[in-house]
């Protein structure tokens, strides 16, 4: 996993992170001054830490496609930048990390959750906080999906929690969907829509966006200046405590 900084200076250095090792790797903001050809050559300078995956992707925070458009590097970079971008968010152990993380912020306090979309693994992800959710309401694009409904009557039969669910007539029902938070609450977000948002006069939201979508971030922030926003893109920045960047890549 190489997470990549565009930085005043250059450096290098590995962290470890729950069994992933991070290599970071920092590069001059004035780089394309000093060196014309860096985007050609990067993957080079970078081959040698390549070794050990069988599958590199790219992750690209929002500063850098402001920072590609504004230095009109878009179309150079992608002929050049061999590598795809992530598309792995929703695993999960990042889910169940998120998550925890998440109704931590609410100390032992009872939490409203809205789950808007759906994973098959969201039963293990749940299962340790039943007595720490207040209501559980999944927003679901489509029909209710079979699985989930049998999850639902054995919430209700053997944890005696009854969930709700509110069905949009597909996925472009999320787009308008304007969520309802005039209590704390938890959102964990499947949906991949940007357009999304909360409303209501909120003291307490976490939002998890399980996309990492910027836009998102920051439409959300916007909306409503107490959010707490999450995604892993969040926590691998986060990782880099030394340097303070505004120039996030992270190659898995």
């Amino acid at each position: 996993m190489f997470h990549i900084n565009l930085l005043r200076s250059g450096d290098c250095q590995t962290l470890i992170l729950e069994g992933m090792q991070i290599l970071y790797v920092t590069i001059p903001w004035n780089i394309e001054k000093r060196y014309a050809c860096w985007p050609r050559e990067l993957p080079g300078w970078l081959l040698p830490f390549f070794g050990y995956s069988a599958s590199i992707e790219t992750i690209y925070d929002l500063n850098v496609e402001k920072w590609l458009e504004e230095k009109g590097m878009r179309d150079e970079w992608e002929k050049l930048w061999p590598y795809p971008a992530y598309r792995e968010y929703h695993r999960p152990e990042y889910a169940k990390a998120l998550f925890s993380k998440g109704m931590e912020q609410f100390g032992q306090k009872q939490v409203h959750c809205f789950v808007l979309g759906y994973e098959n693994y969201m039963p293990q992800i749940l299962a340790s906080f039943f007595k720490r959710i207040r209501t559980l309401t999944f927003i679901i694009a489509g029909e209710c999906p079979v699985e989930l409904v049998e999850y639902l009557e054995e919430l209700a039969w053997e944890e005696g929690l009854a969930a709700k669910v509110q069905e949009l007539s597909d996925k472009t029902g999320y787009r308008i969907l304007r969520l309802q938070c005039d209590t704390p609450a938890l959102i964990l977000d499947f949906t991949g829509e940007e357009k999304v948002a909360p409303t209501g006069a909120v003291q307490s939201l976490i939002w998890i966006d399980m996309d990492s979508l910027e836009a998102k971030k920051h439409k959300i922030l916007v909306k409503s200046g107490e959010t707490v926003y999450f995604s892993m893109k969040e926590e691998w920045g986060r990782l880099d405590t030394v340097d303070k960047n505004g120039y996030n890549t992270l190659v898995n």
